[in-house]
């Protein structure tokens, strides 16, 4: 696989790996939400895990690095999550 230089996370590091270690047992088909997706980074290390059904938010949408997720432009601080018919099995928003 081609690493993707626009691809990374802006946390602290070694946060994806931490959490991807201590995930709950989540089934795989579950649609799954980061809130705050930023460049996709976690939305793609959840699809290298076998998620399939993911979706994402950010206020800049400009910034996403993959096409691995539906991700629609929101600000939270204002608007609704833009995925009114959907039931997620996991949400996530990191920092």
């Amino acid at each position: 696989m081609t690493e993707n230089p626009h691809l990374y996370a802006r946390t602290i590091d070694g946060l994806h790996n931490f959490l991807v270690d201590h995930l709950p047992e989540i089934d795989r088909n579950l649609p799954i939400l980061d809130l705050g997706c930023g460049t996709g980074a976690w939305l793609n290390q959840l699809h290298e895990l076998g998620f399939s059904k993911l979706y994402g938010t950010d206020l800049d949408v400009r910034q996403l690095a993959t096409d691995i997720a539906t991700v629609q432009a929101c600000d939270l601080d204002y608007e609704e999550i833009p995925f009114p018919d959907l039931t997620f099995g996991f949400i996530t928003c990191l920092e």
